[in-house]
């Protein structure tokens, strides 16, 4: 009844919650047509901006797949869901460290390009997508918990084993997102999507890094999600602990699959409250519950998306249309509940299974066309109810005209009735159509017939307990768990029936005869069988000890391996004979065969029992080898091992007949000396490790050992001399020389990276000290300086050109340049950006002189500038309509009716100007 009720409730929260989404899109309906819907949320796209990175071509790990796919996927789901312009979306592929850290920022606070996205609305919204590897740094954070190390992007060139170094900081890029949004649209937001995990394993259980075995000890939750103080809604495919799978059929990854899916529609349509606005909480519903079915279906492990728990309210995306419900995966549930309890029912207890029939009839009204694709189990679940109850009632009816005739002995022959045994006995036993039990015979839906489910269990078990020990067998308690699963839960009174069972059958067990395979899980039989095997697998093993009697390995592997076999003595006592014999055969060898078969015999006798033989029969066989050949190689060797590197050089010197030997012994010198050697270098001294590895290439391990340490010092050197880079730049460039002159030689990276930023530092003083060196108020200085050093001092020439900007204008007699001229413009930098969109190479105008002032429209602004009596032309940023978000400035000269000069766009770079008067 409780479960009916519950059915109901649920089925009028539906029904509530179909009433008010209906009225809200009613309301909705009203106020907003389908065509102005659509128009708002167009609208809406062009205020956001999408910056895609996708690494798949690795070059120190390996690569990621489907990558394209993935870039794919989401750039449809952009541009065809969220309205996103085309001209808005920014895909990077395959970038190398430094190309990410100038996307991203170099570090905290420094910002990079983002790909030259140009945001101009406060209040946008930027989309940044990320497909490739993640791994963790456990030994740079000093940790063995995923959750609390530091997680990094890998670009195509980074290592896994120096990621701090290598590869960009995930809190970097969270900062530097934060920074970027509040910077350039602080009313906007960005929304960040991983398509990667950090725990540091590929799709196929490969490690990226082997310092990420510690990773294993990561809670289940643990993922770096954003500090509290920043704006950026950071949704990732998986947690610390699990890495992100791929959809080999689909080829795309779960979590992308699922995003895609989740934001086209589904994620408010199932398990969402579908009003067609789909928030963080729905979406991470979603994705958690698709991403980890799919797993389990692709036979994956588990991967759990991580959401942020403070913006589960936050909306994320408006749908164009609202979409229409699908089955919800609680159906499938309460479809299996509805089954389980059929399959746990007793299918005697009449009143259960009316109830159960009855929920599922009010379970397929309640759910109506969400139960479409259930409808062929629901139906079968019904059958199977209605066949039982109609088994119960024919029973009742006819046990009720058998009692009529006094036919109670067909009465107890009968096994179908829908009653207890007891019940039926006591009716039986009566004879009285009045007594209760034959009145509940009769009709097993009175409430006091109810049947006990405990006393069935109960009554069922004690049956199979008596079968079992009558057939000495366990197979009617496994039948009576097979077919009662729910008194399988008494999980002691099964215990003490098996153990009834297995009493009775080993009682009256004959400990020689077969073991039969119903009592093959008794503890008894188990035990015998255990014992059964291992005395065969001795008899086996002794027997084929004894037919090699020239293996005395496998003898003494015997001999080792089974102490607890009944033939060990026999074994024993055939190793004495085998030296016996051998012995034996030494004192009688004469010809030269003889003692090599028997010097081989007994050194073999040697080496296998050498760990196991007392001294003195250590000392016959070495004092019998001895004699048959005074010059026993191996013995010899033996000695000098035991004696050191002084003992085993004589060997080599004083035994040129001992071929085998002496090259082992040669080996174990050379061995010895390498490690001498490498012992008396200092570790610190860069000097002598080098001059070891040059002079002694033929250790191969102490060379290695050798190279990992110059691989830390060179490490140490690059790391500190970059301490210097800001407070003290020569000393930096110093300290990056000595690193290139001393490491360079042996390690290619150490002399890229010395060169890079030599050439950086290098720089930056060239352009600090021509800058500190200019006049800063000459016009013609200031130009000079931005033509020969806007390429490589991008800074410094923003900086002049603001100064020249700033400087006062004459004020001339002007008007002798009055008049229309048709003009010409363009950016000529090469390399610049957009050039066919922002940065043409031509703009044609027509330009209006007078009284000093030049005015033109071109490229949708208004440009307004001054004319100097000696023709000079000006114009600022100031006087350019909209205003231009970075610097811009034309300078020329009138001549004439000719003008010429040169413009400058911190956007586009450089460029030209030409007038010409009509």
């Amino acid at each position: 009844m409780a479960r009916i009720v519950a059915r109901i409730g649920w089925s009028l929260r539906l029904a509530v919650l179909a009433l008010v989404a209906t009225a809200a899109l009613i309301s909705a309906a009203a106020a907003e047509t389908d065509k102005e819907r659509l128009e708002r949320l167009i609208a809406e796209g062009n205020k956001r901006y999408a910056l895609l990175v996708g690494i798949g071509d690795y070059s120190e790990t390996v690569p990621v797949k489907f990558v394209q796919e993935n870039l794919d996927a989401v750039t449809r789901l952009l541009t065809e869901d969220l309205f996103i312009p085309a001209a808005n979306i920014v895909r990077i592929e395959n970038p190398d460290n430094i190309s990410l850290a100038g996307t991203f920022g170099y570090d905290k606070g420094e910002l990079g390009d983002f790909g030259g996205l140009d945001i101009t609305h406060p209040d946008a919204e930027l989309f940044v997508y990320y497909v490739g590897h993640g791994s963790r740094d456990l030994r740079g954070s000093n940790t063995t918990n995923a959750a609390e190390s530091e997680g990094y992007l890998l670009a195509t060139n980074s290592r896994p084993a120096l990621l701090s170094r290598t590869a960009y900081s995930y809190d970097t890029l969270l900062a530097n997102l934060d920074a970027y949004q509040k910077r350039n649209f602080p009313d906007g937001r960005v929304v960040l999507f991983m398509e990667s995990c950090f725990s540091g394993e590929t799709n196929d259980g490969v490690a990226l890094n082997p310092s990420m075995a510690a990773a294993l000890l990561a809670p289940t939750e643990g993922w770096d999600e954003p500090q509290s103080e920043h704006d950026v809604i950071a949704i990732a495919a998986a947690g610390a602990d699990t890495p992100a799978y791929w959809d080999e059929e689909r080829h795309i990854g779960l979590f992308t699959d699922a995003l895609v899916a989740g934001l086209s529609g589904r994620a408010d349509s199932e398990g969402g409250d579908g009003n067609g606005t789909i928030t963080v909480a729905e979406l991470g519903d979603f994705l958690r519950q698709s991403v980890s079915a799919r797993a389990r279906t692709l036979g994956k492990g588990d991967q759990r998306p991580q959401v942020q728990e403070q913006d589960l309210e936050k909306t994320l995306a408006n749908l164009a249309r609202t979409p229409q419900p699908t089955a919800s995966p609680l159906i499938e549930f309460e479809v299996k509940d509805l089954e389980a309890r059929l399959a746990e029912i007793d299918p005697r207890n009449l009143p259960g299974l009316k109830r159960l029939s009855r929920d599922v009839e009010a379970f397929r009204n309640s759910c109506g066309d969400d139960c479409r694709s259930y409808l062929a189990r629901l139906i079968l679940l019904q059958d199977d109810l209605r066949r039982q109850v109609d088994l119960c009632d024919a029973a009742a009816t006819m046990s009720g005209r058998w009692q009529e005739r006094g036919a109670f002995n067909r009465l107890a022959e009968f096994d179908q009735i829908c009653a207890p045994p007891d019940m039926v006995d006591a009716c039986v036993a009566s004879r009285d159509l009045s007594s209760k039990a034959c009145q509940c015979l009769r009709d097993p839906e009175d409430e006091s017939c109810q049947i006990d489910p405990a006393q069935i269990c109960a009554d069922g078990l004690t049956s199979a307990t008596e079968a079992g020990v009558a057939q000495t067998s366990l197979d009617p308690l496994l039948q009576f768990q097979r077919l009662q699963r729910n008194c399988a839960r008494d999980t002691e009174a099964l215990a003490a029936a098996r153990e009834t069972v297995c009493a009775a059958a080993e009682k009256g067990f004959d400990a020689n005869g077969p073991i039969a395979p119903g009592i093959a899980a008794c503890p008894f039989a188990k035990t015998l069988a255990t014992q059964r095997r291992e005395a065969e697998r001795c008899r086996s093993e002794f027997a084929a000890v004894e037919a090699q009697s020239g293996d005395h390995t496998r003898l003494a592997n015997f001999i080792a391996e089974y102490p607890n076999c009944g033939q060990i003595s026999d074994a024993r006592v055939l190793l004495d004979r085998r030296i016996a014999d051998a012995l034996g055969k030494a004192d009688t060898a004469r010809t030269p065969a003889d003692r090599k078969r028997v010097h081989g015999d007994l050194t073999a006798i040697r080496n296998a029992f050498e760990g196991s033989l007392s001294r003195a029969a250590l000392a016959s066989i070495d004092d019998a080898i001895s004699a048959l050949d005074e010059t026993a190689c191996p013995v010899a060797l033996r000695s000098a091992k035991e004696k050191g590197l002084a003992a085993l050089s004589q060997f080599v010197r004083e035994r040129p007949n001992c071929e085998a030997e002496i090259a082992e012994a040669q080996k174990l010198v050379a061995t010895g000396e390498c490690r001498a050697q490498f012992e008396r270098v200092s570790g610190d001294d860069a000097t002598q490790l080098i001059a070891f590895t040059e002079r002694n290439r033929s250790c191969e391990a102490e060379v290695a050992n050798a190279n990992a340490r110059l691989e830390t010092l060179a490490t140490q050197c690059i790391h500190r001399a970059g301490e210097y880079e800001r407070a003290e730049p020569r000393e930096a460039i110093r300290r990056y020389r000595a690193c290139s002159s001393t490491f360079g030689g042996t390690f290619d990276w150490v002399g890229t990276q010395a060169s890079s930023s030599l050439a950086r530092l290098n720089r930056t003083i060239v352009c600090a000290d021509a800058f500190d060196a200019m006049p800063h108020d000459d016009a013609d200085a200031l130009i000079g300086f931005i033509g020969r050093f806007k390429a490589q001092c991008p800074s410094y020439t923003e900086e002049a050109a603001r100064l020249y900007a700033a400087l006062p204008a004459a004020v001339p007699d002007v008007t002798q340049f009055d008049g229309i001229y048709t003009g010409q413009r363009g950016y000529t930098e090469p390399g610049r950006k957009s050039p066919d969109r922002s940065c043409l190479d031509r703009y044609e105008f027509t330009a209006t002189v007078e009284n000093g002032e030049i005015r033109f429209d071109s490229d949708d602004r208004s440009w307004t500038g001054s004319v100097g009596a000696d023709g000079a032309i000006r114009i600022t940023r100031e006087g350019i309509s909209p205003r231009t978000k970075s610097e811009m400035w034309i300078s020329g000269s009138l001549s004439g009716a000719y003008a010429r000069g040169e413009m400058f766009s911190g956007y586009c770079g450089t460029g030209y100007f030409e007038l010409s008067r009509r």
